[in-house]
């Protein structure tokens, strides 16, 4: 699935030079928690949110620094800092550089971007101009989509060899002897006696193997070798 299956569309979006108190307005009236900067050709300068603005209110009650913290402090990131803070556009408190995401970007690799930059939105944008937003609440959409059944039957020798190949491919797994067997569709994981944690993760591994049917931890010893 791809991001411009489930990005909104008709984003709301401010002039560079709209002043605070509308973007704040806007937002509100909106009932949305960000809004891109775009320019008058079209192109796409930032985005301005509600953190922008709660950062700048909380600047009002921050203590200011004493001449040793400004002495080692840098000077382009406390420059920027009294622009958001003391800016009276949406230009002067946006967030920008701007990163954003294409309509043919993965959902997976978007939500990779939205949690490794801890976002909450991400412009879409098409031949550098906007076509729409992708939000966390979004990605819940693709939840909500079923995935495409497995095929309906599959020989238990190659679920074993998959739910193999999983493992090799998860770094947990390799601190553990996982031992387990396959029988019309259901695995069983034998002798297993580690942290839930490392059960639950064997469960999700071995379920998201289309055609197993069902996965247990009877406690058993694990089966001698044939």
């Amino acid at each position: 699935m791809q991001v411009k299956d489930v990005m909104s569309r008709g984003v709301l979006t401010v002039a560079p030079e709209t002043p605070i108190q509308e973007v704040a307005a806007q937002l509100s009236e909106a009932h949305v928690s960000g809004a891109p900067v775009v320019a008058a050709d079209g192109s796409v300068l930032g985005v301005v949110t509600e953190s922008d603005l709660a950062h700048r209110l909380a600047a009002k009650a921050a203590p200011a620094p004493s001449w040793l913290q400004s002495l080692f402090s840098a000077a382009p990131a406390e420059a920027l800092d009294y622009a958001k803070t003391r800016g009276r556009t949406a230009r002067d408190i946006m967030t920008a550089p701007l990163k954003s995401v294409s309509e043919e970007t993965s959902i997976e690799e978007a939500a990779q971007t939205l949690e490794s930059l801890n976002i909450r939105r991400l412009p879409v944008l098409r031949d550098g101009r906007l076509v729409g937003m992708l939000s966390r609440a979004d990605l819940l959409r693709a939840l909500l989509t079923p995935d495409s059944p497995g095929p309906a039957s599959v020989d238990d020798r190659d679920l074993r060899a998959a739910i193999i190949r999983a493992l090799n491919q998860a770094a947990w797994s390799h601190a553990y002897s996982v031992h387990f067997t396959v029988r019309a569709g259901h695995v069983t994981f034998y002798g297993f006696a580690e942290p839930t944690e490392v059960q639950r993760a064997l469960r999700v591994l071995a379920e998201g193997v289309p055609g197993v049917k069902g996965v247990s931890f009877p406690g058993e010893p694990a089966p001698a070798k044939e």
